[in-house]
């Protein structure tokens, strides 16, 4: 099964699929008889497919995918695609679940501003995105976008000056949220 960056057209998944922009849920919609090359497969679909939620298996990366035509596809960017005509850049799931599929929390953004609203990584010792412990210097370094922003004595110092420079790149928000 491949999958794929480019997207059906929004006139195919309109025929397909209907969306609930509340929940983020999307429903297979009947398929017309002229999809099949037979009655039995045109019946058999319509069966057990139409008006079942569609797209919603999740994967390790936490989103939520399926097939259209063999070709796997991330829910989220289907949704896009159905709702606005475009193919979205990054979609930003803006509270950070990713299963979240609800029109209120989707952003189409560039790479850059995805960045700008990442849960903080498991390999974080500090605990705070940007900010690291130097042992060689005994202090508190804080970074933001590879750029230095000090060192300073107390751990309190240096997350202080991380999210005031968040808030100055405006950073979201939820940005270094628990893994």
């Amino acid at each position: 099964m491949k999958t794929s960056k480019s997207l059906p057209s929004q006139e195919v998944l309109k025929s397909l699929l209907t969306y609930n922009p509340l929940t983020g849920e999307l429903f297979w919609k009947p398929r017309p008889r002229e999809m099949f090359s037979r009655d039995q497969d045109w019946k058999m679909w319509n069966t057990q497919n139409a008006g079942e939620m569609a797209l919603s298996t999740p994967i390790d990366a936490g989103y939520l995918v399926g097939t259209i035509n063999g070709t796997r596809y991330r829910t989220h960017r289907i949704i896009w695609r159905l709702e606005t005509g475009r193919i979205p850049d990054q979609i930003d799931h803006e509270n950070g679940d990713r299963k979240d599929n609800r029109w209120a929390n989707l952003k189409d953004v560039s790479g850059p501003l995805n960045q700008r609203n990442m849960k903080c990584s498991s390999r974080n010792s500090s605990g705070v995105v940007g900010v690291a412990w130097l042992a060689n210097t005994k202090k508190w370094r804080a970074l933001i976008s590879g750029n230095h922003l000090g060192c300073f004595e107390t751990f309190d110092e240096a997350v202080a000056a991380r999210k005031a420079a968040e808030l100055k790149h405006n950073f979201h928000p939820n940005h270094g949220r628990a893994a």
